[in-house]
């Protein structure tokens, strides 16, 4: 790691600790100050990435723009609808199936979790359920199953890599 790429993370770290110290505080905090700060931690954090990689920032404060330019380096994540996300390619039902009863949950466990719903929300999810060719890990339907399960999204990205790891 070069000089610049530690003193951009180093000015992070910075950024960090002054909006962790604000937020903690309980008689009046400076909760404009605390998200100012979250802000140029991220962006110094992006601006480290790309520079880490050789390419030069352009001199911006927008993370979209910033997200933009990292997706182009790190080439399993992807920007979509103002979301950055691993870019995990979409199962099949058979994929999806087998590797949810390989990881220890049963169908009628998720068929609990999509009666969990409420309607219409659960009507249309078991329609989905049923009768999808594919699916794709970035459908909020998933997102809520998920929290029904007590899985993290972190969890969920690797069920799906798992998942299209199956043949």
């Amino acid at each position: 790691m070069n000089a610049v790429v530690k003193e951009w993370i180093a000015k992070a770290e910075e950024d960090w600790r002054v909006a962790n110290r604000e937020f903690q505080i309980t008689n009046e905090p400076a909760y404009a100050i605390v998200c100012y700060h979250s802000q140029q931690c991220a962006e110094k954090y992006m601006k480290a990435l790309l520079i880490s990689h050789n390419i030069r920032p352009e001199y911006t404060h927008d993370l979209i723009k910033l997200s933009l330019n990292i997706t182009e380096i790190i080439i399993d994540w992807v920007f979509d609808k103002g979301i950055l996300y691993r870019d995990i390619p979409s199962v099949t039902p058979r994929q999806i199936r087998q590797a949810l009863i390989l990881s220890g949950i049963s169908m009628s466990m998720i068929d609990d979790a999509l009666s969990a719903l409420p309607e219409p929300v659960s009507s249309l999810a078991k329609a989905e359920w049923e009768y999808s060719i594919s699916f794709d890990r970035r459908r909020q339907l998933v997102q809520q199953v998920g929290i029904l399960l007590g899985w993290t999204p972190e969890q969920l990205d690797n069920l799906w890599i798992f998942a299209g790891s199956i043949k």
